[in-house]
């Protein structure tokens, strides 16, 4: 079962809900396939058809722009196959369009996407729970 909690910015209002963890549909890639660029799509698609899927791993995480330094939530997946060669799609910042990197930060230690303010806190909306 999936998490999820929602940030607002102090300064502007703006608020971003991210979402944390494995849900049910998480079973298989297929499940969720359209959830991933259209890039990764293909890929996922080719691999399945020519190789052996050994593993998959996939779970919903806070990626950060190491440029903008800002959060976003995306899908890490990371698919095995083939002997050991390791698939993981690439996802990039849609303001400056750099690579994103799984981030260990919290939240609230981003600048808001909106008016590029420190003023991040959790919301008073309780944390979620998704599937």
């Amino acid at each position: 079962m999936g998490s999820g909690k929602s940030i607002t910015c102090e300064s502007c209002g703006d608020k971003k809900m991210y979402y944390l963890g494995v849900g049910f549909a998480f079973s298989n890639v297929f499940n969720i396939i359209d959830q991933f660029p259209l890039g990764a799509q293909k890929k996922i698609k080719y691999i399945s058809s020519f190789f052996q899927i050994e593993r998959q791993d996939m779970s919903y995480e806070v990626f950060e722009c190491r440029v903008c330094d800002t959060s976003h939530s995306r899908i890490h997946l990371s698919i095995k196959y083939n002997n050991g060669m390791v698939y993981n799609p690439l996802y990039r910042c849609p303001e400056c369009r750099r690579k994103l990197f799984k981030s260990k930060r919290q939240l609230q230690n981003y600048k808001c996407r909106r008016c590029g303010k420190y003023s991040l806190k959790n919301s008073k909306t309780k944390f979620i729970i998704w599937d």
